[in-house]
């Protein structure tokens, strides 16, 4: 290999390596674990005098594309409010080893562009559960959950008193 020749193969791998350094990245927009997927976020605040939770479904193109005639004859928001009411009805909630029912307090849902031409839905639902004051407060809160069956259902959250 003739030294020009060297000198050139060495410019255009360095003008490569400069390219795919400068050059902004691509975000990805498909679900990590697929386009069948329901994922669930259940986040817990132990506040005094209630427990509340934060509760979250993405639903990806396959389970939006199946609910869509739902949203479609309830309205988005119709829907929502009956999903979140669902999600308070299927969970179980321990507040220092006593049941305490969980109630949905908002609802809203929003459709988001998905794969292949498909949309994606997200619903995010405030749950509130009652709990007792103590006078002696307790540090510590902890969720559990149950397996899910095959449709969304069968939680069980579990907290101790503030």
């Amino acid at each position: 290999m003739t030294l020009r020749r060297l000198f050139a193969s060495g410019a255009a791998v360095l003008t490569a390596a400069c390219a795919l350094t400068l050059l902004p990245a691509a975000t990805a927009s498909a679900h990590p674990l697929g386009n069948f997927t329901v994922n669930r976020y259940d986040g817990l605040v132990a506040a005094p005098g209630e427990l509340r939770v934060h509760h979250v479904e993405d639903l990806a193109e396959i389970p939006a594309t199946q609910a869509k005639p739902d949203v479609e004859r309830l309205g988005i928001a119709m829907w929502a409010r009956e999903r979140c009411a669902e999600a308070a009805a299927d969970s179980r909630v321990t507040v220092d080893g006593r049941t305490a029912a969980l109630t949905a307090e908002r609802s809203h849902a929003r459709v988001r562009p998905g794969q292949a031409g498909l949309e994606t839905l997200r619903v995010e639902c405030e749950l509130t559960a009652p709990c007792r004051r103590t006078r002696r407060p307790s540090p510590s809160a902890s969720g559990a959950r149950a397996p899910l069956p095959a449709r969304a259902g069968g939680r069980s959250r579990h907290a101790a008193t503030v």
